[in-house]
């Protein structure tokens, strides 16, 4: 399902772009694209029925994809694709490291909303929507559909009348539940992304 959502997005977006440069240069208004990419720190961890204790956690690589319009004086509602993917990580079971190598990722959609502040062009970006935890390389099997929610807080800088690049600090947020077991998967992320905004 997130697959199919995020071909959607994609789609909606290269429709939409033509119609970008709507309204007044270097303000926030009309179509809001924003991609944002780069590094953060996952973690995940969950209790076995028997108590054992699954804990996942490294760096990796963390994307942000944003696509929505303005609906007020520097806001904007937007559809949100989040996630991260750790690589060849090692699973710890009640503190014993288990080398499995194991690749581990996150995706959700939802929506969210976003913030500037002027003339700064400091902003915050909040989504909350649906996501799984997908496990390679491991005898574990894939979460069921559970909560997840992206914080942004950034700052660009204007390169064109409606281009902006910027950076920001991500933190990330999820609660999977997984088929069998009584506990949910639960993590936090936090992470740096840079950013190419069109708006």
């Amino acid at each position: 399902m997130i697959k199919k959502t995020l071909g959607a997005v994609l789609l909606a977006s290269l429709i939409a772009i033509p119609y970008a440069n709507a309204g007044q240069p270097r303000t926030h208004d009309g179509l809001f694209l924003r991609l944002s990419g780069g590094v953060s720190f996952a973690n995940t961890s969950i209790e076995a029925n028997n108590g054992d204790e699954f804990d996942i956690g490294d760096m990796g690589g963390h994307g942000n994809f944003a696509i929505g319009g303005t609906i007020g004086n520097n806001l904007i509602l937007h559809g949100t694709l989040f996630g991260w993917d750790i690589s060849d990580v090692d699973v710890e079971i009640d503190d014993q490291e288990v080398n499995t190598d194991a690749d581990v990722s996150l995706g959700a959609v939802g929506g969210g909303l976003t913030y500037y502040f002027e003339p700064s062009n400091i902003y915050i970006s909040g989504s909350l929507g649906i996501g799984q935890l997908s496990f390679d390389n491991t005898n574990i099997e894939d979460s069921d559909t559970g909560l997840a929610a992206d914080f942004l807080v950034g700052k660009e800088w204007w390169v064109g009348n409606s281009w902006g690049l910027g950076i920001a600090g991500d933190m990330n947020f999820h609660s999977m539940p997984q088929d069998g077991v009584n506990d949910n998967w639960d993590g936090v992320s936090f992470g740096v992304l840079f950013s190419a905004t069109l708006n």
